[in-house]
């Protein structure tokens, strides 16, 4: 294991205390995966408008990396692009960065 990946999976699991702490009882932390090309975490909401806003409001403030993408999952497993508002695909993974 080098010094990156452990910086690396130190500042995954920051982010993931973060995200955890600042939702309170409006969302919960439900699960993070990563692959080659992307670090997802799942959050599950009652109130999907609220929960992209304090994300959005956490990256804008840096306590969270920068390159947030935000996805809404329907019932069908489908994804819609939810943020940031040019963001015309989303993706658990990218083969290559999106255009934003």
């Amino acid at each position: 294991m080098t010094n990156a990946t452990i910086t690396a999976d130190v500042e995954r699991a920051a982010t993931e205390v973060r995200i955890g702490w600042a939702c309170g009882h409006l969302c919960v932390r439900d699960g993070s995966d990563r692959s080659a090309d992307a670090y997802s975490i799942s959050i599950y909401t009652a109130d999907v408008p609220a929960t992209a806003k304090l994300l959005i409001r956490m990256e804008q403030a840096r306590h969270l990396p920068r390159g947030l993408r935000i996805g809404v999952r329907h019932a069908d497993g489908t994804y819609a692009p939810a943020y940031p508002s040019d963001l015309k695909i989303f993706a658990l993974s990218y083969s290559q960065k999106p255009r934003r």
